[in-house]
């Protein structure tokens, strides 16, 4: 059986790539190769539901997946429905 992750860009690049210290090397190099992936969003939700923090995930750093974690959480607390 065929998983996401047997289609993602990233699987022939270092994985060091995917996992950058703000003060010696930034995310932007991961990001270029999460653009064009076909599995982006999946991966994304994949690192967002299991609470991956570390490395960048669908094009994401883990700060703005914390981020978009908040504000589906506030307008999730807001439905009324």
């Amino acid at each position: 059986m065929s998983d996401w992750r047997d289609k993602a860009a990233c699987l022939d690049n270092d994985p060091e790539n995917w996992f950058p210290e703000p003060t010696w090397k930034p995310a932007a190099n991961a990001k270029k190769v999460c653009a064009g992936c076909p599995v982006r969003l999946a991966c994304g939700q994949y690192a967002i539901e299991n609470g991956i923090r570390e490395g960048v995930w669908g094009g994401m750093t883990e700060d703005e997946r914390l981020k978009l974690t908040r504000k589906k959480r506030v307008f999730r607390d807001r439905d009324p429905g």
